[in-house]
Order: C-alpha cells, then structure tokens, then sequence
C-alpha cells in the first residue's frame, strides 16, 4: 500500500479488506479529490453498519492518506477485533461517561501531527429504524472550537445496509456479492465555525448542522437505491431520549423489517406472474 504515513500495520492489512470489499460488495467513490493530499483533516460521515469503517477507510486509503480511526471501548473486549483496532493504534472512546471527552485530547494529537481522522458524529450507529442520521453528539463541535483550521471534509454512503443487521450483527448472505451497489460520496469542507469557548447552546446548533449537511448529501443515494427503506426524511430528527432506543425497545425496528421482508415477497411475486 503506496501511502506513506501509513503505519506498518495498516500498510499490511489494508489490502486484505480492500479485497474483502471487492467480494461482498460493489463500491463507488465519488469526490475523493475533496481530501487533502496532506496536512490535518477530519473525515466525517453517516454511520449505518458495522462495516463502515472498513469501506470509508478503503476510501481515504485511495486518496493517499492514511486513516486514523476511533471505536467505542466495547469493540476493545472483541477478540479479533481488538487485535485490528490495536495494530491500527485505533482511539478508545468510553461512550456515556465522563471519560469520553479524553478520547478528544487523542483526536487532537493526530492532528497535531498532520494526520486524518475518520468520525462519526452520531457517536456510534444511527438508532433510527429507517436508518436515516440521529441526533448528534458535540465531540466534533468541540473539536472545531480547538482546531478552526482542521478541515471537515463530509462523507455520505448507501447501499450495503442488508448485509449485516447493525442490531444483531447477523450477515445476510443472500445479499453479498457484487450485485450489492455501495455508493461513498465525499463533498467540500464545511463552510461552519464554532467560536474559541462555546457553550452547550452553540455546540448543539453546529453539530445540528453538521447532521442536516450529511443527511442531505444522503438523500439522493437513497433515492437512487432505496433498499426498502423510506426516501422521505423524518420531520425531526430520531433522539432516543424522546422517540426510544431500538436496540432496547424495538418495536419499530422489527415492524420495519417485517415491512421490508414483505415488500421483497412482493417483488418476487410480481416477477414470476410477469413471465
């Protein structure tokens, strides 16, 4: 792998998933002249499955540059996984305690040293049922407060959410393959601002931004791939401490799948009585 930031271990492994993704998936990218070829920047991008990371670092890898990546400390405790996310000196973040804003100072340093980050500023899997961004965390707003100059470059990506169930992490093998179209799109940096001392009220409305600028960027890839899910974006965004959590009350989860399921069956049906 021709980039030459990359540490030993990424060098080593990065083609072994580039040619993963191959196999399970047809991947587009768009907008990679969007990247700096140099210096600090921070990737940001809609978070759906559990493979993300694999397929925007593949993105990043492909403009020249070298990703650094950030998990939740729960994938630490995941043997195989631990192994990857240390050899590619991943950050840990303890999500839901205080000890999540340390993972921050960890961000910083990289771009300190001219490096680029790959966040997700949902703070982990979208919650939304349909899949659409969640409300936010303020981690990247405050990022913006310390480092004004740092770049945010926004990534929207669709087309591979059947594969692997983001609540129970079961893989959907009649989906992967080649005919599954990934659709990555990088567009221009941000054009937003966060003040040198900003309170809550100021980091709540940028990264509200934030999130209404990913979630535009992904309209027209679900439009164009619509995987059964809705292409109509919610008149509010899904927050889990007003609407629920699917992980632990889902309800609306399994009606949506179920809708899914039936729409397919449709489908199928449709095709052997037109023959």
């Amino acid at each position: 792998m021709k980039v030459p930031e990359a540490q030993p271990f990424l060098r080593f492994i990065a083609p072994i998933i580039i040619k993963l993704n191959n196999v399970v998936q047809n991947l587009t990218i768009t907008g990679l002249h969007h990247i700096p070829h140099d210096g600090p920047a921070i990737v940001i991008a809609n978070h759906t499955v559990h493979a993300d990371s694999l397929i925007l670092g593949e993105a990043i890898i492909k403009s020249g540059r070298a990703p650094h990546f950030v998990a939740g400390s729960d994938f630490f405790a995941v043997p195989g996984v631990a192994f990857i996310l240390r050899g590619v000196n991943a950050i840990k973040v303890t999500r839901g305690t205080s000890a999540a804003k340390d993972s921050l100072d960890g961000i910083r340093d990289i771009l300190d040293a001219g490096g680029i980050v790959l966040l997700f500023p949902e703070g982990g899997l979208t919650h939304d049922p349909q899949l659409w961004p969640m409300r936010g965390k303020t981690g990247l707003a405050r990022l913006m407060a310390t480092h004004p100059d740092v770049p945010i470059i926004p990534c929207a990506h669709w087309g591979n959410e059947r594969l692997l169930n983001p609540w129970n992490y079961a893989i959907d093998w009649k989906h992967m393959g080649r005919h599954t179209r990934t659709h990555v799109v990088f567009g221009p940096a941000l054009n937003l601002s966060v003040s040198e001392d900003p309170d809550y009220a100021e980091l709540t409305a940028v990264t509200g931004k934030i999130i209404d600028h990913l979630e535009h960027m992904l309209v027209p890839l679900r439009q164009a791939n619509p995987l059964d899910f809705t292409v109509q974006q919610r008149e509010r965004r899904w927050d889990c401490r007003l609407d629920g959590d699917p992980l632990n009350d889902d309800y609306e989860l399994n009606r949506a799948l179920r809708q899914a399921r039936k729409n397919r069956r449709r489908r199928r049906w449709r095709k052997i009585t037109a023959r």
